[in-house]
């Protein structure tokens, strides 16, 4: 069935197996189903969407509204709502039915929602159990941590999301398991790697690209269980030391010449068409040890899913981003996870069954357009109701956001707590000012980087050069002009490995990280050696050699 997005205008599919999802994910109160309706929106504007809910990198300073603690947040001092401590929040200090209402049905349920919102304190941040770790978002069990997003269980890790398990890794972009890497994307179980990408199980290496258990090779590319090896060119222990020699890590203006250089290189090889492993019958990119998963992308374990994003351990769900482990038919839902089940339109939420149109909601079960619940039952705008009320109520609500066209999708932008250019939709579906506003969403101005006083300086292009001072200074990025600084952990980082420092602020060195990764789309193409048809993040205006699976691993193997 094609549709026509009313956001972008493009044509879209509804298959079978879609209408079969909506079936099944459709809630029944008092014996009825209510369906839920065919999407207005494309895949991709309904991510965009959903991103715009997602803040993970933008942290301010203000105070907890409840304690006057001061505190970071993910939400800037000027918004319209209370914000506590994590603690604060979760404690008993204050009573989340205590803002509770009775539904008018004279008005939108969406409208009433916002105001819920708006009164109802929010949490500053998501991050479990913190040691020295306090500037990181969407994180867990951190130590010795700092501008870490979307990251559980790593130590002494700076600038980096995705960055899980890992130790001593400094701007990295989707890695798990990793010690002492440096500008490294989508690698895995790797020690002491720098500007690797797509690399799984290597060892004292630089520049790699799609390659599996390789120690000490430099600029190389679709190799497995190599040693010693120069721009895949085999050498001796002695000749690979005596060219590595001839590198100057130390130099930012070499490491861009290497980084151009490696570029080239990697489009003299064939490229796997998808990277994944352990999966059977799936599309998409990023996908592990999954089965009947379509149009997934940077997820694991998971079954019968589709247009999910970053999402793990997941079953019958469908237009979801973050985090799953585990989550079961769930549906056009952002950052919901920890045991949900059947849990629709929702943000934010941790364990939550039977939720639906429901923010900030933890381990709570049959709630509808609620915030901030945390173990509660039966509740609509955070009212109590008994079951019996809540079940007979529910029905009535549903009709009356259905005449409205309100039933059946996810929040709209103008309904979030953040600006559009604090959010993860920034960054893969950048807009101006004025398109975002057209989308119903708001736009923060930076903040004047006049106002922030000190001295003033430029980076030396070797490491050698830079001295402690730098540490005092302010930087001036040299992409984006704004003001940045340099951690002294940083610092000792890039003089232990003889690597120079980025001339980048952390948000343009983690957005040319994003760029460098496909994107979340895929395209209808062929192998380019024995044209069997493939669906593949390499749009086919790209300039690499697209392989399909079996003639990749024929040719690398």
């Amino acid at each position: 069935m094609n549709k026509i997005c009313k956001q972008c205008q493009t044509q879209f599919d509804v298959t079978e197996e879609d209408l079969q999802f909506y079936d099944k994910v459709s809630p029944v109160f008092a014996g009825k189903k209510y369906e839920v309706p065919l999407p207005t929106l494309c895949p991709p504007c309904r991510q965009q969407r959903r991103l715009a809910w997602r803040n993970e990198r933008k942290l301010y300073n203000r105070k907890c509204d409840l304690t006057g603690k001061q505190i970071i947040s993910v939400f800037s001092p000027d918004k319209p709502f209370k914000v506590y401590d994590k603690d604060a929040w979760w404690s008993d200090s204050w009573d989340e039915l205590s803002y509770g209402r009775e539904v008018d049905f004279n008005r939108p349920f969406l409208d009433q929602l916002k105001e819920l919102m708006l009164d109802v304190p929010r949490m500053a941040l998501w991050n479990i159990d913190p040691v020295n770790s306090d500037y990181n978002q969407s994180t867990g069990w951190l130590k010795n941590c700092y501008l870490l997003a979307a990251a559980n269980r790593n130590e002494d890790c700076y600038y980096g999301n995705y960055v899980n398990d890992c130790k001593n890794c400094v701007d990295n972009l989707m890695i798990k398991n990793c010690e002492l890497c440096y500008e490294c994307i989508e690698c895995e179980g790797s020690y002491e790697c720098f500007f690797c990408k797509n690399c799984v199980n290597c060892t004292s290496s630089q520049f790699l690209f799609n390659c599996i258990s390789c120690t000490n090779c430099f600029g190389c590319v679709n190799l497995q269980r190599k040693e010693y090896c120069f721009f895949n060119e085999q050498l001796s222990k002695e000749e690979y030391q005596i060219k590595i020699k001839e590198i100057n890590t130390k130099s930012y203006l070499h490491l861009e010449k290497l980084a151009a250089l490696m570029k080239e290189t990697v489009l003299k090889y064939p490229v796997k068409y998808m990277i994944g492993t352990h999966n059977e019958d799936v599309t998409g990119n990023g996908i592990y040890q999954s089965h009947h998963a379509y149009a997934c992308f940077d997820v694991s374990k998971l079954e019968n899913c589709s247009h999910c994003s970053w999402f793990h351990e997941a079953k019958d769900c469908m237009d979801t981003f973050a985090w799953g482990m585990s989550a079961e038919l769930c549906y056009d839902s952002m950052e919901i996870g920890g045991g949900a089940y059947r849990t629709l339109f929702c943000a934010t939420s941790q364990g939550t069954k039977n939720a639906f149109y429901s923010y900030q909601c933890m381990f709570s079960e049959n709630i509808f357009g609620c915030v901030g619940l945390k173990r509660k039952k039966h509740c609509i705008l955070n009212k109590q109701y008994t079951q019996a009320e809540y079940e007979q109520l529910l029905p009535k609500i549903i009709e009356h956001m259905k005449k409205g066209n309100e039933w059946g999708e996810f929040f709209p932008y103008s309904l979030s707590p953040f600006c559009y250019n604090e959010t993860v939709a920034s960054e893969f579906f950048p807009l101006s000012p004025d398109q975002a506003v057209s989308l119903g969403s708001a736009w923060r101005e930076e903040d004047d980087q006049n106002k922030y006083q000190g001295p003033r300086s430029d980076l030396h292009d070797t490491i050698d050069d830079v001295s402690d001072d730098v540490l005092k200074s302010i930087l001036t990025c040299a992409k984006c002009q704004k003001n940045y600084k340099v951690i002294s952990q940083e610092l000792q980082f890039h003089r232990d490995h003889s690597v120079a420092l980025s001339q980048f602020c952390p948000a343009c060195r983690h957005q040319k990280r994003i760029e460098q990764r496909n994107p979340r789309k895929l395209w209808d193409r062929h192998c380019a050696k024995c044209t069997t048809a493939i669906s593949t993040s390499y749009s086919p205006d790209r300039p690499e050699t697209v392989y399909c699976e079996k003639c990749y691993l024929e040719t690398v193997y």
